[in-house]
Formats: C-alpha cells, sequence, structure tokens
C-alpha cells in the first residue's frame, strides 16, 4: 500500500495538457472555428446554420451530448 507521501508524488508526475488543440485535448478540448455573424446582414437561416455547427462541435469534442 502507498503512504500518502508517495501516491502525492505520483499523483504530481501525470502530466496533463493545459493548451488543447483540435487534435490533442487538454484540459478543455478545443472546436473548429466558428464564423461571426454580421448582424447587419444575417439571416435567419444564417443564424440557424452557425448555432448548428457549432453545437455539432461541441458534441464532436464531447463537451455536451445529444
Amino acid at each position: 500500500m502507498l503512504c500518502k507521501a508517495e501516491l502525492k508524488n505520483q499523483i504530481n508526475d501525470i502530466k496533463i495538457p493545459t493548451n488543447a488543440t483540435k487534435e490533442v485535448a487538454g484540459i478543455v478540448k478545443a472546436i473548429s472555428n466558428i464564423v461571426n455573424i454580421d448582424a447587419e446582414t444575417a439571416t435567419a437561416e444564417i443564424v440557424a446554420g452557425v448555432i448548428n455547427t457549432l453545437l455539432v462541435n461541441l458534441r464532436t469534442a464531447g463537451i455536451i451530448q445529444m
């Protein structure tokens, strides 16, 4: 059985990347870039498309579920 100090040392040796990329999960997984919506010219279809793209990317990254 490990003593408290040994366990703490093992935990401290675990390296988790803090900066996520689209290929490598860090503490938070990155998603694909989402286009900005131009409030002057956006239609309901454009807004719905951007929101749907965001939702797909969040699901793919494992951040939200269906």
